[in-house]
């Protein structure tokens, strides 16, 4: 009788246990429910307002072996659309990345020719070692923030002060963690979880708000194996006449990313 007893106590606290939600890392108290809606509102309007757009910076590469980094053009449209190209010392391409909504295709310099090796795979993995999709990239960098599907959403007041937003999927837990900024309001940092972990981690270090549109000017995204990719923006254009055939992987030769 009494090892029943202890048994039903014992299922009695490990519910009442598990029924009481920590707050994630950094969080001090729970918003009201409002608020995670108020922020996703936010996040669907921002990126149903993405517009295609084009930049001219650097992009640098980085892990515990060593680093690069080269002079790049990019631009950017919604649907996944994106494209970059590395310049030279003269300014010309030597490399080019151009992806549609279903397909990437890789151009390169080899033995004096232009090489085409094209591929369903979407991930910037091969390249900048992190696990990051081109889709993500292209609505980041066009002042949007990707979504993960998710159950449920949960505002937290930081240490800070500032607002925290998780998403969370029935048996995968916290998928997706948001952090904001205030003055103005605006994405700060981000990651994306998957069962191992952090997948990747976004932070935006400035931001352009041409158009109405928080756009970065600096963003590193950065991995738990210590891969980064940073890009940082000398010229930007929010809101760009960028063609659909610069998304081709035929290369037609008026459909460069440099404007």
């Amino acid at each position: 009788m009494k090892g029943r007893l202890l048994a039903l106590f014992l299922i009695l606290l490990i519910s009442a246990c598990a029924s009481v939600e920590k707050p994630p890392p950094s969080a001090v108290s729970r918003m009201e429910g409002a608020e995670a809606e108020s922020l996703l509102a936010r996040l669907e309007k921002t990126n149903a307002a993405m517009t295609p757009y084009k930049a001219i910076g650097r992009i640098r590469v980085a892990d515990d072996s060593g680093s690069w980094n080269v002079r790049a053009a990019w631009m950017g449209a919604p649907g996944g659309r994106f494209r970059v190209e590395a310049m030279g010392l003269a300014g010309t391409p030597f490399a080019k990345v151009i992806c549609g909504p279903d397909l990437c295709s890789f151009h390169f310099t080899e033995d004096g020719e232009i090489r085409r090796r094209d591929t369903g795979r979407r991930s910037l993995d091969l390249l900048a070692g992190v696990d990051i999709d081109v889709a993500d990239l292209a609505l980041l960098l066009g002042g949007g923030v990707p979504v993960s599907d998710h159950d449920t959403a949960a505002a937290y007041q930081t240490l800070s002060g500032e607002p925290m937003l998780v998403l969370k999927k029935r048996f995968s837990g916290t998928v997706q963690r948001i952090w904001f900024s205030t003055k103005p309001v605006r994405v700060r940092e981000m990651e994306m979880l998957n069962w191992q972990g952090v997948a990747y981690r976004v932070v935006i270090h400035a931001v352009s708000s041409k158009k109405g549109r928080n756009m970065p000017l600096e963003l590193e995204v950065s991995d738990e194996k210590g891969h980064r990719l940073q890009l940082s923006v000398e010229r930007l254009w929010a809101d760009a006449a960028v063609p659909a055939r610069a998304f081709s992987p035929e290369l037609p030769a008026n459909a460069d990313a440099q404007p």
